[in-house]
């Protein structure tokens, strides 16, 4: 891991743009792209304001966004570059994996209480572009001192002819079915078997995930680290098994079911009776 110096100090690093480390101008950047589903009316909670709407009900409000969900934190140069060489790969897994909920009917998995996993095969795809993108959706939603401390992850993102990431940097994908949206810039999340940082993006039809110095897998499957080694013009036919999860909760790596919180819940219950 290193350090840029063109990075400004820590507490100014929201003014920076994320992927190149500027400090300009910041372009409004939509997470995901719009091209992928993202462009109608959202209405956005912070996690307080969440966590009273579960208590209180409806009469919370979030935050309106007009034009999608989004973050002003890449300059315009980067912006534009990860919508032109970037993101049509994205928008065609996206395509892919929109088809493939469709045909699970998620709403049959939500009330089970296993975790339930699903083969994901596309053909004749990039991964090393697809990888990318989601690098670069990741560091676009993060804190700014995130993205400060970490300029090999962000060198990744900028140049189209980087490859290889340090083990530092773990990157897992999975289905997301809905209901909702879920941003996580940076936060710990408490695994089974130990403590992992992570950023986030789950909006259907999938997650994104970031892990940093992690002691454990951050989701037990969907691994793709891996799409690092190989050049954005290298294709492959990518065949792997994802776990199939919701965003029920605003908790970062939550991807349980709605029935496996009903389940958890009745279980945390009982034993404080």
């Amino acid at each position: 891991m290193r350090t840029d110096p063109r990075m400004p100090p820590e507490n100014d690093a929201d003014a920076a743009c994320r992927v190149c480390g500027e400090v300009t101008d910041l372009t409004f950047e939509h997470l995901p792209p719009r091209s992928t589903g993202n462009r109608q009316k959202v209405e956005l909670f912070d996690i307080h304001t969440w966590l009273r709407r579960e208590d209180h009900g409806a009469t919370e409000r979030g935050r309106i966004s007009q034009k999608g969900a989004g973050a002003l934190t890449l300059c315009e140069d980067c912006n534009n570059h990860s919508g032109r060489v970037y993101v049509p790969e994205l928008r065609r897994w996206v395509r892919i994996g929109n088809a493939a909920l469709a045909e699970l009917e998620p709403a049959r998995f939500d009330a089970q209480v296993e975790p339930a996993y699903v083969e994901l095969e596309i053909e004749n795809v990039r991964p090393g572009r697809f990888l990318k993108q989601v690098a670069t959706m990741l560091l676009a939603q993060s804190m700014g001192g995130v993205a400060r401390k970490h300029a090999d992850l962000r060198e990744y993102a900028r140049d189209p002819e980087a490859v290889g990431l340090p083990p530092t940097y773990q990157f897992y994908l999975a289905f997301n079915a809905g209901p909702g949206a879920r941003y996580n810039g940076g936060a710990v999340a408490m695994q089974s078997n130990g403590i992992v940082f992570a950023v986030e993006l789950s909006f259907p039809p999938f997650t994104y995930i970031l892990s940093i110095d992690e002691e454990c897998p951050a989701i037990e499957t969907g691994n793709i680290t891996g799409f690092a080694d190989l050049g954005i013009e290298q294709t492959a036919n990518v065949k792997m098994q994802l776990r199939l999860g919701f965003s029920h909760t605003p908790l970062p790596l939550d991807l349980r079911s709605k029935a496996a919180l009903e389940e958890d819940r009745r279980r945390n219950e009982a034993d404080a009776a």
